[in-house]
């Protein structure tokens, strides 16, 4: 969830469309379920389905990736007031807050400045991302094209070597996906897309699964969009990002000093195993596991700052100062 947090963001801030709110998620303007099929290094199939407030997936699919063969079997469910996540195989579950509405007021309330210096950092972000990562730039565009899947119509965009095409009636939700990282190819296409209220019970929390909830993100949620969002659109960062952009054209330039000029910019079978070897959801965890913990940290900070000028003033009220005459 923490990581899935700034992912969001980066790929949101990767459009064109940077006059939004990135953190107003677009919803379903009716009811709607898809089933989808999954091709690729990745094959399975999946289940979404929204309504004005809320909506849910379902997958399961098998791979080899990151060193090993596996299959997975992933269910999350989005709501105004909380995001749960489970590991369907795994028999384990999490549930955190929905940071995106305050997260989404905060930014309403940064200057136009800010604004846009959270834009670009968004933008830095990502091309720093797609180096690392091999995702091939995330320079978002709308393509102005449609296509059908399933009998329905879509909208097209591509996300540097990612391409998605989303439903028109219900944008958070894509008919067609495809894209490759770290040697992995990935696609996903509806097979079937049904308009109306979704059966019952579609919504309902998987049985067996206890939801963990982090007492610490839970209690301290509204304090840390607000850090995370004023994070976002800090000079602190732009500063950061710029020195980290030096680094990478230092790197890239003394790679393609020592590189043939034949060789392109495909990876090797060599470098695409030693890719499939990490651990990404780790590595994402730990990069953004000390915002988390600033914020966490401002939070407490900004509490105890508050009980002791509470303190102060209920002192002030009890020693008065004494008239001289």
């Amino acid at each position: 969830m923490r990581a899935a947090i700034i992912l969001a963001v980066v790929v949101c801030f990767a459009t064109p469309a940077m006059a939004q709110n990135p953190f107003k998620i677009k919803t379903a303007s009716r009811s709607v379920s898809v089933t989808y099929t999954m091709t690729g290094s990745m094959t399975g199939t999946a289940e979404y389905a929204a309504t004005k407030e809320k909506f849910v997936r379902h997958s399961k699919s098998t791979g080899k990736f990151f060193g090993k063969t596996t299959t997975t079997e992933s269910w999350s469910l989005y709501t105004p007031e909380t995001i749960y996540t489970a590991d369907l195989a795994e028999k384990t579950g999490q549930q955190t807050p929905n940071m995106f509405p305050v997260m989404a007021r905060e930014y309403d309330k940064l200057s136009g400045a800010e604004k846009e210096r959270f834009g670009q950092n968004m933008k830095d972000m990502s091309q720093l991302f797609a180096q690392a990562f091999g995702a091939g730039g995330f320079a978002g565009e709308d393509k102005g094209t449609t296509a059908t899947y399933a009998g329905e119509t879509c909208v097209e965009h591509t996300f540097g070597s990612f391409s998605s095409c989303m439903l028109k009636d219900a944008p958070q939700i894509p008919l067609h996906e495809s894209g490759s990282m770290f040697c992995v190819d990935f696609e996903q296409t509806a097979t079937a897309v049904t308009w109306g209220d979704p059966p019952a019970g579609t919504f309902d929390l998987p049985a067996g699964i206890t939801f963990k909830e982090d007492s610490a993100v839970t209690a301290q949620s509204d304090s840390m969009a607000r850090t995370m969002v004023r994070y976002f659109a800090s000079q602190e960062l732009s500063d950061s990002l710029a020195a980290a952009k030096a680094r990478a054209h230092e790197q890239h330039a003394s790679a393609s000093s020592t590189s043939a000029p034949e060789s392109g910019p495909q990876m090797s079978k060599e470098d695409c195993e030693k890719l499939r070897d990490l651990n990404l959801g780790t590595m994402l965890a730990n990069s953004f596991n000390s915002v988390v913990k600033e914020a966490v940290n401002e939070a407490v900070q900004e509490k105890e700052a508050e009980m002791k000028n509470n303190a102060k003033n209920k002192i002030k009220g009890i020693i008065k100062k004494p008239k001289l005459f």
